[in-house]
């Protein structure tokens, strides 16, 4: 029982996780199923969608008395205050009295815009839900038009929607954009959002923004690949087993890789493992656990294979940014956003060798 105990291992990363990082989230078998999503890509597409980048969040729905409650994250999990606010003039409220810092115009101008797109999440909230909507804000007032296209700033990234598409023609109804994302029950429980379950008027829940052509996938570059897998299956497997003592060494190895991605060093990732563990907050006994292992030299092994799932998937994402889609996504002069969300598999695909987003 004590061992068993001790090679109980945390989840590692997120609900989405990025498909080269199943490398090291699920070992060989990782690596094999990030390559057969990237085979399946060559001719289904069906379930690949855009990832939006919305803010602030927003969670909103109604309680166990049927008042209409909208909020944000911290408002929702506060202890020291009641954030699960009722009326648009708290919500305003809340957002002026959080925190020390000095009242300013950025502030103020948020506070109201938020009281402001209270009645349309109110409106489409029916009387007979229970629970709560968590998503991000798209926008707030019809985006403006250029040049045929709605076009959107919520976060970093640009979104232009066409004007005649289908989705366009809903922007053009409404006066506030949400994506939602899942949903809460009154016991907690979390599952996916059903948007079905709102009514759609001034505000517009945006739907799913599928890609439509499947990409040419490099078919010689993924059987190479998973050759290299089948060769290295042992070494991979054992390079992110957990030990006694070192449960957690998915997550330190999931921990390694994002810093690398947020401080773009990509180009370092096969050779950086140890002098980034010596810096790190990994306790002395695991740092010494790890670089005394007989495998420690073969990690560049692993690394070496995250860089090219990840060289694949972006030439997927290359061409899912190239195509002619309702949603062109752009930051600055720079084609491309957040990225893309294949639903069945649970990944996404980001551009991370790009940004820092995501």
């Amino acid at each position: 029982m004590r061992l068993q105990t001790l090679l109980t291992e945390a989840p590692v990363g997120r609900n989405l996780q990025h498909l080269e990082d199943l490398v090291f989230v699920d070992g060989s078998e990782g690596a094999m199923k990030a390559l057969s999503i990237l085979d399946r890509f060559g001719s289904d597409v069906g379930d690949v969608s855009v990832e939006w980048d919305g803010t602030p969040a927003v969670i909103f729905g109604r309680d166990a008395a049927g008042d209409f409650i909208l909020t944000d994250i911290a408002g929702f999990n506060a202890k020291g205050y009641d954030g699960k606010v009722k009326t648009a003039k708290d919500l305003e409220a809340m957002f002026l009295n959080r925190g020390s810092r000095e009242v300013d115009d950025t502030r103020r101008e948020f506070a109201s815009k938020m009281a402001q797109i209270w009645p349309a999440f109110e409106s489409a909230t029916p009387d007979n839900v229970r629970g709560f909507f968590h998503g991000d804000l798209l926008y707030s007032g019809t985006p403006p038009l250029e040049g045929g296209h709605y076009v959107f700033t919520p976060n970093k990234v640009t979104y232009a929607v066409k004007q005649k598409s289908a989705i366009g023609q809903r922007i053009s109804r409404s006066d506030v954009g949400v994506v939602i994302h899942t949903f809460t029950e009154l016991d907690g429980t979390k599952e996916q959002a059903n948007p079905s379950m709102l009514r759609e008027g001034s505000l517009f829940i945006m739907p799913p923004v599928l890609m439509q052509q499947p990409p040419k996938t490099d078919v010689k570059g993924i059987d190479q690949l998973r050759a290299e897998v089948n060769k290295n299956a042992a070494l991979i497997d054992k390079l992110v087993e957990p030990q006694p003592g070192l449960s957690d060494i998915r997550n330190i190895i999931y921990t390694y890789v994002n810093q690398m991605s947020r401080d773009k060093r990509w180009d370092e990732l096969q050779s950086g493992f140890k002098a980034w563990l010596t810096k790190s907050k990994v306790s002395a006994n695991k740092q010494a656990k790890i670089m005394n292992s007989p495998e420690f030299a073969q990690y560049s092994v692993l690394f070496d294979l995250v860089l090219k799932i990840q060289a694949l998937k972006n030439q997927v994402i290359d061409h899912f940014d190239d195509a002619d889609v309702d949603v062109k996504s752009s930051i600055g002069n720079e084609r491309g956003g957040e990225g893309y969300v294949a639903a069945r598999d649970k990944v996404k695909l980001v551009p991370r060798h790009k940004w820092t987003i995501g």
